[in-house]
């Protein structure tokens, strides 16, 4: 029986096994292995429903690591100086890779990804990513093709030639942006599906449900994407105290579903919110919803869209209504002006409600 310590092949042989459904006894057979070999193999690295033969293999490899405590090889960590310790530095860089990877992403492009974060100009040439993770160009090519697909990396031509792969903040929200299109096609699907097998079956039932929980979801993902966009893109000419919230609520003696209903009617708004009623508006509600969410974009005449969080939450006395103010662009006496006009909005709201409304 062969001993020494199992290598990639033979958690990749592990991997299999499991997904065959086999025991950890015939799994060890095939390997000529003990069978307690395998089964603290895969217990230590997840189960056998979450087991990944890349992390496993990785995880032995940082243990090993640790114990040999010897300097990082390479120039993959920064050399020792003034700046931060090479090894503290090298096993961040581990980490963050094996985040990556439990994410989904395969080990080469989880260590280019690492790499772009780490650097101090967060963009690296080819070359340069070969000789920090001591890997063959074509590597980091396949690598690099990977991550342009996820839209988790972008390609800069520096003197007309060469090219740097960047990860920035705009990336991230370029990546954002992807993934509610991938979203948006599942919701339509799913519609697609209702439609073939009937909306009043259980089978289309269910298909339109999981449509509109991909509405509401993706509507809050490009919503709080745009928002960090604007805010990160801002940061320099913030003042100084910084964006401030203020949250304004009122308490109505209704259902929460009575006060949703009413609010989120686009007819009633004349009624209780006279500025966002005015003609030279546009205001766009998120798609109906049973967790009380009334968000809405307001599109001002200049074209800039400016986005209202409003919730309807339960609350012992009926329910409440929450308006998050945020100051943006405007003094602290036109912000006061502006929360002033919110009270007024809400306790309209209220007075409308509970005289039958």
């Amino acid at each position: 029986m062969p001993g020494g310590r199992l290598t990639q092949q033979d958690r990749q042989q592990i991997a299999l096994g499991l997904a065959e459904d086999l025991t950890y006894a015939e799994i060890a057979r095939r390997l000529d292995r003990p069978t307690s070999t395998v089964t603290r193999e895969v217990m230590r690295n997840g189960g056998p429903t979450a087991y990944r033969p890349d992390l496993a293999q990785r995880a032995t490899e940082r243990r090993a690591r640790r114990r040999r405590q010897g300097a990082p090889r390479g120039p993959h960590a920064p050399a020792q100086g003034d700046g931060p310790d090479a090894q503290v530095v090298r096993e961040y860089e581990e980490t963050f890779t094996t985040l990556f990877m439990r994410q989904g992403l395969p080990r080469m492009a989880s260590s280019v990804l690492t790499c772009l974060y780490t650097s101090d100009a967060g963009s690296l040439t080819a070359a340069e990513l070969v000789q920090r993770l001591q890997v063959s160009p074509a590597s980091v090519s396949k690598a690099i093709a990977l991550l342009e697909v996820h839209g988790l990396v972008q390609r800069e031509r520096v003197d007309g030639r060469r090219e740097r792969y960047v990860a920035d903040d705009e990336v991230w929200y370029q990546s954002m942006v992807a993934a509610a299109s991938s979203n948006a096609q599942i919701a339509e699907t799913a519609r697609q599906g209702a439609a073939v097998l009937g909306c009043d079956s259980p089978a289309g039932v269910r298909l339109e449900k999981m449509a509109l929980f991909m509405d509401f979801v993706n509507e809050s993902i490009a919503r709080a994407a745009e928002q960090a966009r604007e805010m990160l893109a801002s940061d320099d000419d913030a003042p100084a105290h910084g964006m401030r919230s203020r949250h304004i609520g009122v308490v109505i003696e209704r259902s929460p579903a009575d006060v949703y209903a009413f609010a989120a009617d686009p007819d009633n708004l004349p009624r209780w919110a006279a500025g966002l009623a005015r003609g030279e508006v546009t205001v766009t509600f998120t798609p109906r919803n049973e967790l009380g969410v009334l968000d809405h974009d307001v599109t001002l005449p200049s074209g800039t869209v400016v986005t209202n969080p409003l919730r309807v939450v339960a609350h012992p006395q009926g329910a409440e209504v929450v308006f998050t103010l945020r100051q943006l662009d405007v003094s602290d006496a036109g912000f006061e002006r502006d929360a002033a006009t919110v009270r007024e909005d809400l306790e309209r709201l209220r007075s409308l409600l509970e005289r039958g409304g």
